[in-house]
């Protein structure tokens, strides 16, 4: 479990790191955009329909880490509303995912995950920070065969006694993005 948190940390250290997630909450275009902090290079990135590949070099690090990234935004004001990062945490050959959710949910309730109107499981959140809450999910080979599918999903979340809010989650390109992460 250690590995675990240790990723899911890593994991959203090299997304901030590599701008994909800015602590103001504002997204940048992935491909284009991602940006570059100081005396860094700015992420690879590969799309692949609604989820990129982003390689990069954490700061303070040495070796290259590579995540399968998905980010909703809003809209109205392009601000990042939730984001899903899946990546083989070092010395496992098993998948991860982190999801960063939005800040406001009732932690209590998790966030029901579904994938094609079937419950999944509920996500408990491992801590909150100012850019979300970081919610690690082991991919077990029956998660990642429904992942892998399944067309899409959505992430159900409680802000009120008895009102929820819908995070789409799209699997459209989840196999290739994870075809690309195997290769290294």
């Amino acid at each position: 479990m250690r590995s675990l948190q240790k990723f899911a940390i890593a994991g959203f250290t090299l997304c901030v790191g590599l701008g994909l997630v800015t602590p103001g909450g504002r997204t940048p275009s992935f491909a284009q955009d991602a940006a570059k902090p100081a005396g860094e290079k700015p992420a690879e990135t590969k799309k692949f329909d609604d989820w990129v590949v982003a390689c990069g070099t954490p700061k303070d690090q040495t070796k290259k880490v590579c995540q399968a990234v998905q980010t909703l935004t809003n809209k109205e004001d392009g601000k990042r509303i939730m984001q899903i990062m899946v990546g083989y945490p070092e010395g496992t050959t098993d998948p991860m995912a982190v999801f960063v959710l939005p800040l406001g949910y009732m932690l209590q309730a998790g966030g029901k995950f579904e994938i094609d109107g079937k419950e999944i499981g509920v996500l408990g959140a491992e801590r909150c920070l100012q850019s979300g809450c970081i919610v690690p999910l082991q991919l077990t080979d029956e998660i990642l065969a429904k992942f892998k599918a399944g067309a899409g999903g959505k992430i159900v979340i409680t802000i009120a006694q008895d009102r929820t809010v819908d995070l789409p989650v799209s699997l459209k390109g989840f196999s290739a993005a994870l075809g690309e992460l195997k290769k290294g």
